[in-house]
């Protein structure tokens, strides 16, 4: 049986680009995690005025803002909770927050 070097040669090179090129592959992401936060998220769609609204169904999305701005404030209480997220599950704040679909998700690290 023969073979090809140039086989061999083209199997590493399209390795090494799939893995290099991943999301995964930065040094960053590998060591990231987005957890969620029901009961942050709850705390702030008890808002009654988003409740009178209805817009407290909306979910995540209408109340993200407030949360990243709350992010500034370490004494903030909601903010104390994000951090207590990532402090359950073994790692640290990332510092960031995000919604997927309507629900709160907290970076960590």
């Amino acid at each position: 049986m023969q073979v090809h070097p140039m086989r061999w040669i083209l199997a590493i090179v399209t390795m090494l680009l799939v893995v290099g090129c991943g999301e995964n592959g930065s040094p960053d992401s590998a060591d990231v995690n987005w957890l969620e936060a029901p009961a942050v998220l709850s705390f702030y769609l008890a808002n009654t005025d988003l409740i009178r609204s209805g817009r407290d169904k909306e979910g995540c999305p209408v109340v993200i803002e407030g949360i990243r701005k709350g992010l500034d404030d370490p004494g903030n209480f909601e903010t104390q909770n994000l951090h207590g997220v990532c402090s359950t599950a073994g790692m640290e704040f990332g510092g960031d927050v995000r919604c997927k679909d309507k629900r709160l998700q907290v970076k960590c690290r």
